[in-house]
């Protein structure tokens, strides 16, 4: 193995995948021919040579033959593992069911209903054009049993032979007047014979005439003397392979998506997809293996082999900066803002070369564009107006520079970003700040100054026009719509002149999983802190009120209470501080200050001592009876220490009377509107005010104090929903409903020109892997406008102006490398894997630390090991029952082997391949089942560098929480264990990897025969990864279903009621019948319109309406009889003494005692409780007779 001498990573991921090769399968003819190629003749001698100290069939997992007359009980691998068998399909007895709901805590997938065994055939499918012949070489090796040499400890020896043949096929052979079925014997190999199978390629598919559909089969049909194991793999065939040659190339094989254009012509997604992929051509499948074909620059392929270890590269994009900086546009935020501070006309002339260069690139896209279907002709100009729609956009937004509002609040949101950015690629990494250089790319900026007019004019038609950050992972999408909100924050602040008016929730961000949260927790966080930092600098044109951001989540995250002394509350605020004594289990999730990056309970980022707890978490003003909770960094340098406490609010009680300007949340907490009047005061819903001390109104009772508000707060201006694709099933449809509350509770009336006109607020959703988009944001969000997707894709796929998909030799792509192993057990498997890259790794962590050290002495800049990235092994499970056999495995197994596998060597080999290597025993894991707090120090802890002795992570263990909001850019190296249920998922998974240009990825895919979505993502690995995007499942949101209505409407009714009408906001006031009757029609009516606005057609969206408005109208009728019965003694939930509730939860006991409509009356804690789990309880019989 050579050395990573001044390598760089994507060399040494080269030497991981060739390790892995060399471990799993052996030493196939590509490799050998690499070695040669690169002049290691001495290594290829060795290894095509080989001596190995135990039979081939256990060295290797995978790239043999077995003979086809094996007995049965030879053909699989002996060691069965009970745990796995279910993943493997070997649970024969077991009743199996798929579950694709995409929770971590799901059953795993189940297999056929027979094992599958050690391959004797493999095969491929491919398609020649007529009168064509065949070239086919086929490579193998043999291995024979031999004498160990003199100077090894073998007990036993197997030495390497290896093969190759050519065998043509005429012309004549694959005529479609020959036989269907042809055999011909591998000369010299006794016993592997050639098999094709001949069909004519259908015409009507568009293929010429003549042209035929050939499978080519190697079988091993060799007969053997004996049945024991090693006279199996004596009669073994090892490291096979098929190279496949046709001088006029392989033809195309027809995408059967293309033949139903006329059935989906208004299908858009299916139309761009179509378009978009016009140019991407499978050559050949395989069966049993994959395939490798090499396509010639002129897209024409002559020749195909098979391999048994594919790989796919998935290209970087790159955003256009080059050339639009050429042009003369400004990206600097610094300098942006320097222009915008003194004036219109400097700064306008520093971004209008965008749009002139996007016009520009419109209309050579317009005439580039060539393609001979008339539909796709269609597509590409519809494609390119809405493009022309944009810049008319973004140049609207440079226009309304003109105004010394919108140019002020543009000027701050880039001092602001370029501040967060200067902490966050500087400070917190122990930089100095000159030498960030903070700048937008095309895209963010662009995004920023289309919605420029939208925020500042509450009517424009962009306001209500949802846009959609479509951009691949880690491309830059959340800088997009931060700055966007700071320019939304800073904006309301301006109108208001800085006055208490101009405080309250400004931007909500929503997500689903609590990883994602606290990863934009933390990049928000440092924005804020730099806006707050520019108030404080500027309080008479900001105001005096703070800006903060808050933290709205489960209570598994933050607490709900403050608590008290003496409330016996574990999960109180009180309790978790005082609980606190400078471990992981912070009161809060939050381990590093988000202005310095100091760990907080640390005095600077250098600081190896332990935490210190004392005056962290503050609790004010006494920790008996607190009022808030605030966070202190105790890094004297950090201007958030000492009394100046970080602008953050996460406890809920603190969060309604704060209200703070930004706040992020997970879906789950919507399901507390019906519950928690005081959420009805995050819209706005305030009546006073309090200096210092935050903002009182109806649902407070009589506790309301400070001065008067007449008109309230302003509700939220910008609502951002993030990764949009996790909005779907169950969860999507409940989400669906109670955004129907939020908007109404945003929307107000403001005078026009032409009238009273509704103004809601403005919604950004964003993801990297969506299908039917506008299908899926109109039935949740009920906007009339279309969507707009962007930045507007282009006709080609590889170019959207803004980015592009760069070159590999432009920069390093990410590399997919598929595993499977017929056979074998899949612990086996994975405990092979994880030993070779975790070994290898370590070899080649230590060579590169000689050299790192060597430069350091001749006083050279050491710089980092490029084997950095791919030291921590990153396991992605699709539930966690594989986790955990997994995890067992690491503990009980890899450790202790990893500590010996610098012994596993051949016996001619002049050197070790492997290092021993000592990991931690227990692995981290970032699962729905980890607490909050050690979730957030887990990431904390893969942020480091390998360096870090203590604090390093050898191996961490995810579910699919980590498919979106792990933004790591050090992690490198990814093992998963199955392709996960749905290809968004696998996408963004196998994306928290090689984010970084520096340091490419590596995702090892083990994929299971046994399933068939495994088997078949593996046999066509290369092309399916050059097309998957196209793959990505649409999802589906019905929150106006009948089930959905069921468990929903009566929530979002109360909710709405309650928050709409002041005299219904207290807890008391749900039994107030004529204040419920006052807002009834209005209720009714505003959720009929937006059952209407969201129906997926204009047929059923009337009869919709109509449909819930009456449910509703029901419903409050019921309620109103239920007050009056009641004497108008009710509450919401249990909130307020012993009088009774009018909402329950599905499981309440005391469900059964209450009278029909008061049982309609249900809502739940939680959107994810939506399908409760039913009991089943079993009856024991009293006697005989009961028995029969």
């Amino acid at each position: 193995m050579t050395s990573p001498t001044n390598s760089s990573s994507a060399l040494v991921r080269d030497q991981l995948i060739r390790a892995l090769e060399l471990d799993l399968v052996g030493p196939t003819p590509g490799l050998l021919a690499q070695l040669e190629a690169e002049g290691q003749s001495q290594e290829a001698t060795e290894l095509r040579e080989e001596l190995l100290d135990r039979p081939p069939n256990r060295w290797y997992q995978s790239g043999f033959l077995i003979p086809s007359e094996t007995s049965l009980g030879d053909r699989a691998d002996d060691a069965a593992d009970d745990e796995f068998a279910g993943l493997d399909g070997q649970n024969l007895s077991a009743k199996r069911k798929s579950n694709a709901n995409g929770d971590d805590t799901g059953a795993s997938e189940g297999g056929p209903a027979r094992r599958v065994f050690f391959p004797c055939s493999i095969g491929l499918s491919l398609l020649i054009p007529p009168a064509t012949r065949l070239e086919i070489t086929v490579h193998w090796a043999s291995y024979k049993p031999t004498t160990p040499p003199e100077d090894s400890k073998a007990d036993q020896a197997w030495s390497r032979e290896s093969h190759a043949e050519r065998i043509t096929i005429p012309a004549e052979s694959l005529a479609p007047s020959g036989p269907s079925a042809q055999a011909k014997p591998v000369p010299g190999s006794d016993g592997l014979m050639l098999r094709w199978h001949l069909r004519p390629a259908p015409v009507d598919q568009g293929y010429p005439t003549g042209a035929m559909a050939v499978s080519l089969f190697l079988t091993n049909e060799r007969s053997f003397d004996g049945r024991s194991a090693e006279d199996r793999d004596r009669a073994s065939a090892y490291q096979v392979q098929l190279d496949v040659a046709c001088s006029k190339g392989f033809l195309q094989r027809r995408d059967p998506r293309a033949a139903d254009l006329a059935m989906h012509a208004n299908d858009w997604d299916h139309r761009v997809n179509n378009l978009h992929y016009r140019g991407d051509h499978e050559f050949a499948v395989g069966h049993n293996i994959s395939v490798a074909p090499q396509i010639n620059a002129d897209g024409r392929c002559q020749k195909i082999s098979t391999t048994w270890l594919p790989q796919a590269t998935v290209e970087k994009v790159l955003p256009r900066v080059g050339e639009l900086e050429a042009a003369g546009l400004v990206l600097s935020m610094p300098e942006l803002d320097h222009l915008a501070t003194n004036g219109a006309e400097s700064v306008q002339m520093a971004l209008r070369p965008l749009v002139s260069a996007y016009r520009d690139w419109i209309e050579q896209q317009r005439e580039a564009t060539n393609t001979p279907s008339k539909q796709q002709q269609a597509t590409a100009r519809e494609l390119l107006q809405e493009a022309s729609n944009q810049a008319q956009r973004i140049e609207r937004g440079i226009e309304a520079l003109e105004d010394e509002q919108v140019r002020t609040a543009f000027a701050i949101a880039n001092r602001v970003m370029a501040a967060a950015a200067r902490q966050r690629f500087g400070v917190m990494r122990g930089k100095n700040t000159d030498e960030v250089m903070p700048q937008w790319r095309p895209f963010q900026l662009a995004f920023l100054l289309m919605n420029l007019v939208g925020m500042a004019e509450p009517t424009d038609v962009d306001r209500g026009t949802i846009d959609l950050l479509f951009f691949p992972t880690g491309g830059g999408k959340t800088e997009a719509y931060l700055g966007l909100a700071a320019y939304t924050l800073v904006l309301r602040r301006l109108r208001h002149r800085g006055s208490i008016e101009s405080a309250g929730m400004s931007v909500l961000m929503r997500y689903t999983l609590r990883l994602l949260t606290l990863d934009q927790l933390g990049r928000a966080s440092t924005l804020i802190c730099a806006l707050e930092l520019e108030r404080r600098k500027n309080p008479k044109l900001l105001g005096q009120w703070p800006f903060e951001i808050g933290l709205w989540v489960g209570q598994s995250g933050t607490p709900n209470k403050l608590g008290h002394k003496g409330d016996n509350d574990d999960n109180s605020a009180r309790s978790r501080v005082l609980a606190w004594s400078g471990g992981d289990n912070k009161p809060i999730p939050i381990d590093n200050c988000p202005w310095c990056g100091t760990e907080l309970g640390k005095a600077s980022l250098k600081d190896e001592r332990p935490a210190v707890a004392r005056g962290v978490f503050r609790l004010l003003p006494d920790t008996d009876q607190p009022k808030e909770l605030r966070v202190c960094c105790r890094n004297r340098q950090c201007r958030f220490s000492g009394d100046s406490t970080l602008p953050l609010v996460a406890v809920d009680e603190m969060l309604y009377q704060r209200l703070p300007a930004f706040v992020i949340a997970t879906v789950d907490k919507f399901a507390a509107l019906p519950w928690v009047g005081a959420t009805g005061k995050l819209f706005g819903r305030v009546s006073h005010a309090q200096p210092g001390k935050g903002f009182f109104g109806p649902s407070d009772g009589s506790d309301q104090a400070g001065g008067l508000l007449p008109q309230g707060l302003e509700p939220p201006d910008l609502i951002i929903q993030d990764e949009l694709h996790l909005i779907s099933g169950p969860l999507g449809s409940m989400a669906g409903l109670y955004e129907s509350v939020i908007d109404e509770l945003c929307a107000r009336p403001v005078q026009t020109a032409d009238g009273e006109q509704v103004m809601r607020p403005k919604i950004v959703a964003s993801t990297a892997t969506v299908r039917r988009a506008s299908q899926q944001m109109r039935a949740l969000f009920g906007r009339s406008a279309a969507p707009a997707v962007f930045p507007a894709p282009g006709p080609d796929r590889r170019d959207s102006f803004f980015s592009y998909t760069a070159p590999v030799h432009e920069a390093e792509g990410r590399i997919y490398l598929g595993v499977s192993a017929p056979g074998r057990n899949i612990k086996a498997l994975m405990l092979r894997v994880g030993l070779a890259l975790m070994s290898t790794a370590q070899k080649l962590y230590a060579q590169a630390e000689k050299e790192r050290k060597a430069r350091e002495r001749q006083g050279e800049a050491k710089g980092s090991n490029p084997v950095d990235p791919y030291m921590t092994f990153l396991g992605y499970f699709n539930t966690i029952k594989e986790l955990g056999i997994t995890r067992r495995l690491l503990e009980e197994e890899v450790t202790s082997l990893l500590t010996t596998y610098d012994q596993r060597r051949r016996l001619n080999e002049s050197s070790p391949r492997y290092a021993r290597r000592k990991i931690a025993n227990e692995p981290l894991e970032l699962t729905s089942r980890v607490p909050t707090s050690e979730v957030s120090t887990t990431k904390a802890r893969l942020e480091l560098s390998f360096d870090n002795e203590k604090q390093r992570v050898d191996t961490a263990l995810a579910t699919n929480m980590i498919s979106v909001g792990l933004d790591i850019s050090r992690l490198g190296l990814m093992v998963m264990l199955g392709q996960p249920k749905t290809t968004a998922e696998y996408i963004q998974a196998s994306s928290r990897v090689g984010r970084d240009d520096q340091r490419p990825g590596l995702v090892v895919v083990l994929l299971n025969p046994n399933r068939p979505r495994d088997r078949s993502h593996y046999e066509r690995f290369s092309f399916w990864h050059s097309i998957f995007y196209r793959d990505v499942e649409a999802t589906s949101v019905t929150p106006w279903s009948s089930r959905a209505l069921q468990r929903g409407l009566p929530a979002i009714t109360v909710a709405l009621a309650r928050h709409l009408n002041p005299e219904l906001s207290w807890a008391k006031d749900a039994g107030n019948a004529d204040a419920i009757d006052a807002v009834q029609e209005e209720v009714a009516q505003r959720l009929g319109d937006r059952a209407r606005r969201s129906a997926p057609s204009k047929a059923i969206s009337e009869q919709q309406g109509t449909d819930v408005r009456k449910r509703v109208m029901n419903l409050l009728d019921k309620w109103i009889r239920i007050a009056r019965d009641k004497d108008s003694l009710l509450q919401y939930g249990r909130e307020a003494g012993e009088v009774a509730p009018l909402l329950h939860t599905p499981l309440d006991p005391d469900l059964k005692e209450l009278k029909a409509m008061e049982q309609e009356f249900l809502a739940n804690w939680r959107l994810r409780d939506v399908e409760p789990t039913a009991a089943l309880i079993r009856q024991r019989p009293d006697s005989e007779e009961d028995m029969n």
